[in-house]
């Protein structure tokens, strides 16, 4: 048990307790042999003395020298694999951070931008018909005033977004169950989280990857699904975690889908999900509703390649 212990201190307890418990150890070890075993040697004659010496302290010290320096190296190893996991986080948190910045600007420009531009140009149109057709003028401000709400909308779903202490601090499935509370809040729309399995924490590229799969994926039933219902359920296993959206809304052709400008984002996502070897697919036709399914797995960092599919909407 003691071994145990010293080897679950830290590098700076470990020299400190060999520090202490070395040199005494050394003294005894020395102090029985002179008396169990030298007296002995020495009544052999001195050639035999002499050597039983040279052998005892010729071993003594490379054997002491050789476990300090494997400790040494092994506490060597260590730092360099601590360091290169360090490394390796800092890269993957960079590069979410990039992901999520590049998703933000694009969604910007493709969303609120181009809104912003064409109410621009409406309202300059309507500001040379105010005189001349007061009607149309009518007409064209119900309009700007539909499409400044949808803007609005996006502007909302962008700034949920920008909350990463939420998935730091609670995890990725109260963060869900969070963004669902504020999605219900805001829109018509009955959210429902489900956990099978234990609920705890993952790695966190399979974090980011669970909560942006589920928050894209309820975003885009709020906006285009016409939905009344919509079900979040995690399914945790020691293996893997899968994360499943389901929908009661008017549902898509998900070939048309795919290959359309709108489904960049489920290209986006079906790349991050590949990235991490994880799967994903989606269920979907006109009337019918929609069922988005994505599989992470959480052994091993050799992940295979998944398999296509994704939310297009």
């Amino acid at each position: 048990m003691k071994g145990l212990w010293f080897f679950r201190r830290s590098p700076r307890e470990q020299v400190a307790g060999l520090r202490l418990v070395l040199p005494p150890v050394i003294f005894v070890v020395v102090v029985l042999y002179q008396l169990l075993f030298v007296r002995g040697v020495h009544e052999l004659g001195l050639p035999y003395h002499f050597g039983a010496e040279i052998l005892f302290y010729g071993l003594l010290g490379p054997a002491v020298t050789w476990g300090v320096l494997t400790w040494i190296e092994r506490q060597l190893l260590a730092k360099e694999r601590a360091e290169q996991q360090a490394e390796e986080e800092r890269r993957r948190r960079e590069r979410a951070v990039r992901e999520e910045r590049a998703r933000i600007a694009r969604e910007i420009h493709e969303g609120v931008a181009q809104n912003l531009y064409f109410l621009g140009l409406q309202l300059d149109l309507c500001r040379k018909l105010a005189s001349k057709e007061p009607e149309r003028v009518a007409e064209e401000l119900g309009g700007l005033q539909v499409l400044l709400q949808e803007s609005l909308q996006d502007l909302r779903r962008l700034i949920w977004a920008l909350r990463p202490l939420e998935l730091e601090e609670l995890g990725p499935i109260e963060a869900v169950r969070r963004l669902a509370r504020d999605l219900q809040a805001h829109v018509e729309l009955e959210v429902t989280v489900e956990v099978r399995g234990e609920e705890r924490r993952f790695p966190p590229d399979v974090e980011g990857a669970l909560y942006r799969i589920a928050q894209e994926a309820l975003h885009n039933v709020a906006k285009h699904a016409q939905a009344r219902r919509a079900r979040v359920a995690f399914e945790v296993r020691p293996e893997r975690v899968a994360v499943e959206v389901e929908d009661d809304g008017r549902g898509f052709d998900v070939e048309r889908a795919l290959t359309s400008p709108r489904g960049l984002g489920l290209r986006h996502l079906k790349e991050r999900v590949e990235a991490l070897g994880g799967s994903l697919s989606l269920e979907s036709a006109p009337g019918a509703g929609t069922r988005l399914r994505a599989v992470l797995p959480l052994r091993g960092r050799d992940r295979p390649e998944a398999a296509r599919g994704g939310e297009g909407r």
